[in-house]
């Protein structure tokens, strides 16, 4: 009877400390560093200039895509190409050409960008 008694205690901690587990992601945890609020041309246009600038600028503007103006950039975006390129889906040429994917944080920057309707 002792031993029961001794037991109990023991089994209800055990039992409420794994009813209290959760399934968190390091993002529900620490949140997420990827910030796509309120984006502008201005906090996407480094993207460009990093990694895209030296095929798709005035000076060389490969498949008629130029990014280094505004106005370039946001008529290129609206054929949707690039949009497609940088996602890698199928039927789009990877971009950047030859290089590893953006980062997915850049790729979720561009889309805010895009879904905010591009402001400058």
């Amino acid at each position: 009877m002792k031993f029961r008694l001794f037991l109990a205690p023991i089994f209800l901690i055990v039992f409420f400390s794994l009813t209290q587990c959760e399934n968190n992601s390091e993002e529900k945890l620490y949140g997420n560093d990827c910030d796509t609020l309120n984006m502008t041309y201005s906090k996407v246009k480094f993207i460009f200039q990093n990694n895209c600038y030296s095929c798709h600028s005035a000076n060389l503007s490969y498949r008629g895509i130029k990014t280094d103006t505004y106005e370039d950039l946001k008529a290129a975006i609206n054929t949707n190409r690039p949009w497609g390129a940088i996602n890698r889906f199928d039927g789009y040429l990877p971009m950047p050409n030859g290089q590893p994917k953006l980062d997915e944080c850049l790729i979720k920057k561009i889309g805010a960008w895009i879904n905010a309707g591009m402001p400058e």
